[in-house]
């Protein structure tokens, strides 16, 4: 209701053909665009950098979730709390990426960062906090594996980059 007044019926809804279930799509819209927008309105959109590109592994897209928006969308359309994970994101110490399948089946991957003593020089090992599906659901085992292989690829890459600099 709260879409039709504030902007559907200035547009001319209901329409006369419309269902319950066009009438509810329209309610969601509004509200997540009205969700977003205040986000941005209250939030700095602090970003970080990723060590690996967005890319695709045997028909799954991985996206680097780079910014706090970037996580805050995550969260809304996956309902989950990827969101909390922004002030680690920015230290440095956790990254998250989405990753979708051919199916359109969406999960979301949290890397966090791991010091392992044990020799005289510490080493950091990005290491898999969370993997989750929607509503924080297990993940299919397809997803698993490619987590596996998103985690080996990043550790590989952050080495590289740590070592240059």
């Amino acid at each position: 209701y709260d879409g039709l007044r504030a902007e559907g019926l200035a547009m001319g809804h209901p329409h006369k053909n419309a269902t319950w279930e066009s009438l509810k799509r329209h309610s969601r819209d509004w509200h997540e665009r009205v969700a977003l927008a205040d986000f941005e309105h209250h939030h700095d959109n602090r970003s970080w950098q990723s060590a690996i590109e967005a890319m695709n592994i045997d028909g799954h897209e991985i996206i680097p979730l780079t910014s706090h928006y970037a996580l805050h969308v995550e969260g809304r359309e996956m309902h989950h709390c990827i969101n909390d994970y922004a002030d680690l994101c920015v230290h440095g110490k956790y990254r998250a990426f989405s990753i979708t399948d051919a199916q359109g089946m969406r999960s979301t991957l949290g890397l966090k960062l791991a010091q392992h003593s044990g020799t005289r020089k510490p080493k950091s090992q990005w290491v898999i906090e969370q993997h989750r599906a929607h509503f924080n659901d297990p993940i299919e085992q397809s997803h698993q594996a490619i987590g596996n292989r998103v985690v080996k690829l990043y550790n590989q890459n952050f080495s590289k980059q740590t070592s240059r600099g």
